[in-house]
């Protein structure tokens, strides 16, 4: 229906309105003219009475000339008389039909009836006479309908102008009401949010007026309640996203409600949005499907345990999965958490690798330590070169001994050193003049000669960081390349710059590493040739040491080597900004 046309119900509903207003003007009129019977029959009363109580005090002819005179009179009244023997002693002329048949009737109230003539309808008023006659009045009643009949003209001329105009004016305030009510109802049909902050103008103090009031209260409450909604699923987004537990929710269905991006790589699952998929089609991880299905069945919290592969050949994954039911009014669901605790048990067996290799890596030189002074202190005859001998190796030991603990505590230092390392300018040139320096003495005793690769820069790069902590780490790999080189080749040390990083690279010719060897080279306590790395007196801390001291920095190590042609070991370093 087009905007302000009025349909066939609200015709119909002011057709009628208008045909009771027809009819109440009808009845109306109708009722004038019953008054105007009332008051006419009144006035015959009144006339009737005066005549009667002015025909007592007269003898029987003086009382019938006088009703004769004034029967001839009036001209528009019909007179009647009767004797106290109910004889009719006077008729007006011409009106015989309207005499009354007896007297006597309804006592001494008037008798008020109407009677036909050959002239029309009359109303006529009969009062009985002490004496037992009694005296009747009588008009016509052709004057009193024309009266009705011209004031309903009247009446008539004036209501259809007026029902006209209240015609128009209501078919006006229908189609004006149903514009109205038309928008408040398209209004309420398109709150949303991309209605927000729309309102409808307040029309007025009346019922539309109140609706538009009350549409733009509910529009207001339910963008208050659409923005704490959105500020709530706000929160719990970034709960959800900030939690390093994989969390996916699901309804009794197993349709997924909500996911963080962590389940997504934990489950491998095949969608980015899987919100609204069933959960096996999105992922195939059998333990987790079994689980949620086995908590929705019975309703309690549920635990396991997994060991999966997140790619063929690729590493295992520990995985810690909850799922716990979801208790709701409208429904219920799960909540399945899954913990990845692959790099927490990783670091206990890496502590407890780290306890007994200590452990073990202590107890052999306090053994023998303690083995060789228990033998001193216990015989006193032993010759002067044995004993010479023992307390040599017991020397030895506790050098061996001095030189674990100083690496644990460097390694301790360095581990530690991310929150009160100092952070000062380092010329790696200079840097790398002090380790050599301090590694003359070994090289030369060890006949390997010490070299600077590469072109001397006029501005060697420099780096932020612990000059001691980078001259230990250096060190390390400087002393490892020379005690595992043979004599007469020569050990490298070069420094280049790439794009904001700077290298410092130490190239040995020695024996070369296999290379399966090259994964865990920088774990602690890790040697390719434990027996070769004692008699050099190795602790398998140093390349630990190194790897931490370039992650405190911000940077990285890494190595290659062939096996038969030397080995190569680097340090990236963040050039000073």
């Amino acid at each position: 229906m087009k905007q302000g046309r009025i349909d066939w119900r609200t015709l119909i509903g002011i057709l009628v309105a208008l045909a009771l207003g027809l009819a109440l003007t009808v009845s109306t009129l109708s009722g004038v003219r019953d008054v105007h019977h009332e008051d006419l029959g009144r006035e015959l009363t009144e006339r009737c009475d005066a005549l009667l109580m002015a025909t007592l005090t007269l003898d029987e002819p003086d009382a019938l000339d006088l009703v004769r005179r004034i029967d001839e009179a009036s001209g528009s009244f019909a007179v009647f008389l009767a004797s106290s023997t109910g004889q009719l002693t006077y008729a007006s002329p011409g009106h015989e039909d309207l005499v009354p048949v007896t007297g006597q009737i309804g006592g001494p109230r008037p008798l008020v009836r109407t009677l036909e003539s050959g002239s029309g309808p009359w109303l006529q008023v009969l009062l009985d006479r002490p004496d037992g006659g009694w005296l009747a009045v009588a008009s016509p009643l052709a004057e009193a309908n024309a009266r009705a009949a011209s004031l309903g003209a009247r009446v008539l001329r004036l209501a259809i102008p007026i029902g006209g105009l209240g015609l128009l004016l209501g078919i006006l305030w229908v189609l004006r009401m149903k514009r109205s009510i038309r928008d408040v109802t398209e209004f309420v049909a398109a709150i949303g949010p991309e209605s927000s902050g729309r309102r409808l103008p307040a029309r007025g103090v009346g019922t539309v007026g109140d609706l538009s009031r009350a549409a733009n209260r509910l529009a207001w409450e339910l963008e208050a309640h659409d923005q704490a909604v959105d500020r709530e699923m706000a929160h719990r987004r970034a709960v959800l996203a900030s939690m390093d537990d994989g969390v996916v929710a699901v309804d009794e269905e197993q349709r997924v409600l909500a996911v963080n991006r962590t389940v997504l790589k934990q489950l491998d699952f095949r969608s980015k949005v899987p919100e609204g998929q069933l959960l096996s089609e999105v992922t195939q991880q059998a333990d987790a499907l079994e689980l949620v299905e086995r908590c929705l069945a019975e309703q309690q919290r549920v635990h396991r345990r997994v060991e999966i592969l997140s790619k063929p050949g690729g590493r295992a994954r520990s995985l810690e999965m909850r799922a716990s039911p979801i208790i709701d009014t409208q429904g219920g669901g799960c909540v399945l958490v899954v913990g990845d605790r692959t790099e927490i048990e990783h670091l206990e067996r890496v502590r407890s690798d780290f306890v007994a290799n200590v452990s073990h890596e202590l107890k052999t030189p306090l053994t023998s330590v303690h083995g060789y002074l228990e033998t001193l202190s216990g015989d006193a005859d032993l010759p002067p070169a044995m004993r010479k001998r023992f307390t040599e190796k017991a020397l030895e030991n506790s050098e061996r001994l001095i030189s674990i603990v100083r690496n644990l505590l460097s390694l301790a230092r360095a581990e530690s050193a991310g929150a009160s390392i100092e952070h000062a300018p380092v010329r790696l040139d200079d840097l790398v003049a002090d380790v050599i320096g301090s590694l003359g003495s070994l090289a030369s005793e060890s006949g390997i000669r010490i070299e600077i690769g590469g072109e001397r820069q006029d501005e060697a790069p420099v780096v932020l960081g612990d000059r001691a902590a980078l001259g230990l780490a250096l060190g390390n790999l400087v002393e490892n390349a020379i005690k595992y080189s043979p004599r007469g080749t020569k050990v490298t040390l070069d420094i280049e710059e790439h794009d904001d990083q700077a290298r410092l690279t130490v190239t040995d010719q020695g024996p070369g590493i296999p290379p399966e060897h090259l994964d865990r080279l920088f774990e602690r306590f890790y040697r390719v040739d434990k027996e070769r790395s004692r008699v050099l007196g190795g602790t398998g801390l140093g390349l630990s040491i190194v790897r931490n001291v370039a992650v405190v920095h911000g940077g990285q190590v890494g190595v290659k080597s062939q096996v038969g042609q030397g080995s190569c070991f680097w340090i990236d370093l963040p050039l000073r900004g």
